[in-house]
């Protein structure tokens, strides 16, 4: 091949047709590319091809590059190949074949690529194997892939070991991967991500970390979705959500999937954020886990009214889901214990999958009623599914019940189970009291109200009320309310009553009744209410109230069931059935 000749007396001069001389494209060319005018600049330098090809064909194609405008330079090299073949030097022409495989491997045209690289080996041209390994990952042809880079390493290729990493990594072989990334990463190498990336699938992940704030140092930001994932690994939440905020100042918050999103809002409890990322999923798969977890969210926001709605049509869309516990659980979370019992029940009927946890919610519906045979039998069905939740259960109904042996039994199996907690030790000292060792149970309230066991307080309570000492029974009372503790508006309302407090002693029964669903104060609060004259308490509010009591029972007594023999605890601790 020869070489076309220019002089720059030549390349300088007007042309006779009134073309610009090729310093006049240069200015132009560099004039546009100062404007950000793309169009023009891609003209002139193929204007500039045409006088001196090797100039315009370097400033071609380093816009097209640094535009990632890729298929327009494949076609511009492989239009220009033939008249470079004819006028230009053999190293001219391969250097643009080179340029041709790069952009081809740009473009996504990887069997392109590696027909063109095959062709050139052939030739005899080297420094083309790793960009063969390139093309045969991308094609997933991974044992031609791993040959390729050994040979690449043998011949002394720029970047061989770093692509016989890529091949390891993508078969999972991330420790040999790591032993060929960790000597480039210490001699200066950019390999950090993907060193961080085998150590993360090491479950190494504090050392992942490591390498990604040394890459978050030298100003690499392409690390910070690796570093989430990292710090979701290790349940490092609030930092994990920094991360997150960070991606999104940066408008690259989609970096992250929507999944490992929503699952840092949940539990942080940020929960519109939550509900948009869930929704989002929903959008892409309507599926039982993302109709929960929306459920979850509307429920915390108190928008009670959007779940059953959700929860219908997740019925009707998903075959055999019915989501009779988590409408229990709606009806629980309004106070509507009756409904919530139904929604149970139906739930244990279908065999649903939180049948266990439907169980335990039975169980306690009927220990608050104090239908104590009701509720062992139910946490007897809770347990045998594997709830443990249900032994901490038994052993407080058997302590209300006055069963204090099984009781005590049951708080060890407990403790045994779950090891010791405040909640265990207000069973004991409920047991102390019962056995009417006084002292000992209030030193052992007193711990547990330390520990924010807020029912301690209402037993505190009931034995200052029990020793005369209204004043100090009042207070524990009132702090107990105030926390809001299970009955304590009910034990507070029956003391204002004995004190001949009347009318607040019915304010804090109706409170009981209407946040608790306590059918005990319900029925206090109906007869005292019968003996006030109408002018205090109205008819029409105390037969509403008789009404609602009539519901409850009725409700709670609908399905009467048969007995099942209750468990013992065994000489070793663990519960045994009489049959």
């Amino acid at each position: 091949m020869t070489r076309k000749k220019h002089t720059d007396s030549q390349a300088n001069r007007r042309q006779p047709d009134g073309a610009m001389s090729l310093k006049e494209l240069k200015e132009a060319y560099d004039d546009a590319c100062l404007k950000g005018d793309l169009h023009t600049a891609v003209q002139v330098a193929v204007t500039m091809a045409s006088i001196n090809f090797g100039e315009g064909l370097a400033r071609l194609s380093f816009i097209l590059r640094t535009h990632d405008m890729y298929p327009q330079l494949v076609d511009f090299l492989k239009g220009s190949l033939p008249i470079a073949m004819e006028n230009e030097s053999v190293e001219f022409c391969q250097n643009m074949r080179r340029d041709l495989v790069n952009a081809l491997i740009h473009s996504g045209k990887f069997q392109e690529a590696k027909q063109l690289i095959d062709e050139m080996l052939k030739e005899g041209m080297s420094g083309l194997k790793v960009q063969r390994v390139q093309c045969c990952l991308k094609l997933e042809e991974l044992d031609e892939a791993e040959t390729f880079a050994r040979e690449a390493i043998s011949d002394g290729e720029a970047g061989a070991k770093e692509a016989l990493a890529d091949v390891l990594y993508t078969r999972d072989r991330y420790q040999e991967a790591e032993a060929l990334l960790a000597p480039l990463f210490r001699n200066g190498e950019n390999v950090g991500q993907k060193l961080a990336c085998c150590l993360f699938f090491q479950n190494r992940e504090d050392e992942a970390l490591w390498i990604c704030h040394q890459q978050m140092a030298k100003g690499d930001q392409d690390v910070l979705p690796l570093m989430f994932h990292c710090l979701i690994s290790k349940n490092r939440l609030p930092q994990a959500l920094d991360i997150l905020m960070l991606l999104q100042q940066l408008g690259r918050e989609n970096d992250i999937p929507l999944e490992p999103r929503a699952h840092v809002y949940l539990n942080l409890g940020m929960w519109p954020q939550a509900l948009q990322c869930i929704e989002e999923l929903l959008d892409q798969s309507f599926c039982r886990k993302y109709v929960l977890g929306k459920v979850h969210c509307l429920q915390e926001l108190n928008r009670y009214d959007d779940v059953l709605p959700l929860l219908n049509r997740a019925s009707r869309k998903l075959k055999g889901e019915t989501f009779w516990f988590h409408r229990g659980n709606l009806h629980i979370q309004q106070n509507n214990f009756y409904e919530a019992a139904r929604c149970y029940r139906k739930s244990l009927a279908l065999c649903e999958p939180e049948a266990a946890d439907a169980s335990l919610s039975l169980g306690k519906i009927y220990l608050v009623d104090r239908q104590y045979d009701l509720a062992l039998q139910y946490f007897q069905e809770a347990q045998m599914n594997g709830a443990q939740e249900a032994a901490y259960n038994m052993a407080l109904v058997y302590c209300e019940m006055g069963a204090l042996k099984e009781a005590e039994s049951w708080v060890s199996i407990n403790e045994r189970q779950s090891g010791n907690s405040p909640e265990l030790n207000y069973i004991r000292g409920c047991i102390l009291m019962k056995q009417n060792k006084t002292q000992e149970a209030i030193d052992i309230f007193s711990d547990c109200a330390d520990h924010e066991e807020w029912r301690a307080l209402i037993q505190l309570a009931n034995l200052s009320a029990a020793e005369k000492d209204d004043e100090k029974a009042t207070r524990l009372y009132a702090l107990a309310c105030a926390k809001d503790a299970d009955n304590a508006c009910s034990s507070f309302g029956h003391f204002l009553l004995k004190r001949n407090e009347t009318l607040l002693g019915l304010f804090y029964l109706e409170r009981a009744w209407n946040e608790k669903r306590d059918y005990q104060a319900l029925t206090a609060l109906c007869l005292k209410a019968a003996e006030l004259p109408p002018s205090v308490f109205s008819p029409a509010h105390l037969e509403k109230l008789r009404q609602d009591a009539k519901t409850y029972r009725h409700g709670l007594l609908s399905r009467p069931r048969k007995a099942k023999p209750t468990p013992q605890p065994d000489q070793n601790g663990t519960p045994t059935d009489d049959q």
